[in-house]
């Protein structure tokens, strides 16, 4: 491995990328939850969670700016993060089998999240008064 892939490598495998991480999500869950006043649950999910950036519009004007990374950004640089770490600082035995564990349900619990996002089909049932 180079000296710049290597850099790189040890870059996406610190333990302050995960820190901050970590801190990027607790503010966009606490942005999101905020938001769901005016925005409701699914518009505040779309638009801190299930985005890449989060937009300011400039007041009077039709111009938006990137003003904080959305969820998809931090989620996917938090599962590199945690998969890199894990392989390259982790020995896989059985005296570190639930750190293994726990960090696996860590990029499980991010990448289903992930994977429902883009699946996910929403649609309402009507059902008539009477009807089964």
């Amino acid at each position: 491995m180079n000296r710049h892939a290597k850099s790189v490598w040890n870059t996406l495998a610190s333990l302050k990328l995960t820190i901050l991480n970590l801190v990027l999500l607790m503010a966009l869950v606490i942005m999101c939850t905020v938001a769901q006043v005016n925005l409701g649950t699914y518009g505040a999910v779309h638009k801190y969670m299930r985005s890449y950036w989060i937009w300011w519009n400039l007041p009077g004007t039709d111009y938006s700016l990137p003003v904080f990374p959305g969820g998809v950004i931090v989620g996917s640089l938090f599962v590199a993060n945690l998969v890199i770490a894990q392989i390259s600082r982790v020995k896989l035995s059985w005296r570190k089998i639930g750190l293994w564990i726990s960090h696996a349900g860590l990029i499980l619990l991010v990448s289903a999240e992930f994977i429902s996002a883009v699946l996910q089909v929403d649609a309402q049932l009507t059902v008539e008064e009477g009807q089964t």
